[in-house]
């Protein structure tokens, strides 16, 4: 999470404020509800686009539970920032039975961020 979190801020340390999270993010104020294709919004100082908003990503908890980081398109962007975390509830899971073999099928505002050293 820590990792996340310096990843997300570019090495800075201050929060955004609403309007300039939306120049860099999908929230709840500019995304019509849903996910957008990676890289439409400005990259952060370090080249990393979609930090924020969009989609929030997992990352592993300060306490060692697995977290979702930087909000989401469902969010405000007064609520977005990089301290942004939720915890995974039940009501991401899917509601029908059968259960679909998707894992969080009511959490389509979840996914993750490949990273790959050289």
């Amino acid at each position: 999470e820590a990792e996340w979190e310096y990843a997300c801020r570019a090495g800075g340390e201050g929060k955004l404020s609403a309007e300039d999270v939306k120049k860099v993010a999908w929230v709840q104020e500019n995304s019509d509800e849903a996910t957008h294709p990676m890289g439409e919004k400005s990259a952060n100082a370090w080249g990393l686009y979609d930090m924020l908003g969009n989609a929030g990503e997992w990352a592993k908890g300060y306490d060692g539970d697995w977290v979702l980081k930087g909000g989401s398109f469902k969010e405000p962007a007064a609520k977005v920032d990089s301290a942004w975390r939720a915890k995974q509830t039940p009501a991401w899971h899917d509601p029908n039975k059968p259960k679909s073999v998707w894992w969080l099928a009511d959490g389509p505002f979840a996914g993750f961020r490949v990273v790959c050293e050289e």
